[in-house]
């Protein structure tokens, strides 16, 4: 389970994920009025955002390292 703000968890059902199709994915996807997909225009003007292996490599750092200095997942 996820911890998230003000002590809710949050769980995921992988199984039901795993057991998604593509299409399906892609359904709930461009369902989702939140976050709906960005559009073929909308990625080409995205901004390319760097790669963490390659800002971690840059930086001499482990995996384990880069984790627990930016607080970001292995």
């Amino acid at each position: 389970m996820k911890k998230l703000l003000h002590g809710k968890t949050q769980q995921t059902d992988w199984s039901y994920l795993d057991a998604m199709t593509d299409e399906e994915a892609d359904a709930n996807a461009l369902a989702d009025p939140d976050n709906p997909p960005l559009t073929q225009k909308q990625l080409q003007i995205a901004q390319r955002m760097p790669r963490a292996k390659v800002i971690r490599r840059a930086l001499k750092l482990t995996q384990e390292e880069f984790s627990a200095r930016y607080g970001i997942p292995p």
